[in-house]
């Protein structure tokens, strides 16, 4: 039987993967779209998304940006914040197409 931690580390490797591959052939436009001051806004703890009066901007570990929450953007979003927390440093707001999630 497998560990569920290892099951977890299991599947966030193959995100990982799976991100990495698509790497070389995906491609979208550099957005530079600079972190907002503080305050008003108010950041989390990782310092990866900003927050202001429901509306909230997220960057990947390099400073890149990557999307921003609301609808119907939200729980896209979501997912690709959850991607960018788990893994180690990648280049994954150059890979968003913000053309498409604003």
């Amino acid at each position: 039987m497998v560990k569920p931690t290892r099951r977890i580390s299991i599947v966030l490797g193959g995100v990982a993967i799976a991100l990495l591959s698509t790497a070389p052939i995906a491609s979208a436009d550099h957005v530079n779209v600079p972190k907002p001051p503080t305050p008003p806004w108010s950041r989390t703890a990782d310092g990866l998304t900003y927050c202001f009066v429901g509306h909230c901007e997220s960057w990947d570990k390099l400073n890149n940006y990557v999307c921003q929450t609301g609808v119907p953007t939200g729980p896209v979003c979501d997912v690709i914040m959850a991607a960018v927390r788990a893994l180690p440093p990648v280049d994954v707001g150059n890979f968003v197409p913000h053309n498409i999630i604003p």
